[in-house]
């Protein structure tokens, strides 16, 4: 995936969905999984992944399934670790419940900006001295 390349919030989910689901398999992600986890239809989940092979991000395994790529869990982990810090500053800052702060870091991961991710990081780095 190219710099220029900005997944949106729709296939920032499916990456994300399938680097959870690959985490509790070998590594291989069938379409029915990805479907079955997002509530969505196997079309919708196989254009999905059309898109992020073609972005460089999975690597199609004919009749077998979905493995990512370097690429792909790189872009994973770093969704993982916005969601994780904005979860974070939603429940030990704001207080807000778990519930709350699941459903709105969610949302919220597809929206913020490098400069806010950075300033909330830097609040939470200060914030345990």
């Amino acid at each position: 995936m190219t710099a220029a390349e900005k997944l949106s919030a729709s296939l920032e989910d499916y990456l994300s969905c399938i680097y959870r689901l690959a985490g509790k398999s070998n590594g291989m992600v069938r379409i029915a999984a990805i479907a079955g986890a997002l509530g969505c239809s196997k079309p919708s989940a196989c254009r999905a992944t059309d898109v992020l092979a073609g972005m460089g991000l999975l690597t199609k395994h004919r009749y077998k399934g979905f493995t990512l790529t370097a690429a792909g869990i790189a872009n994973a982990e770093a969704l993982h670790k916005r969601f994780g810090l904005l979860y974070r500053f939603l429940t030990d800052i704001l207080k807000l419940d778990q519930a709350a702060a699941e459903r709105d870091a969610c949302g919220l991961e597809h929206a913020v900006s490098a400069d806010l991710y950075s300033a909330i990081a830097r609040y939470l780095l200060h914030k345990g001295d």
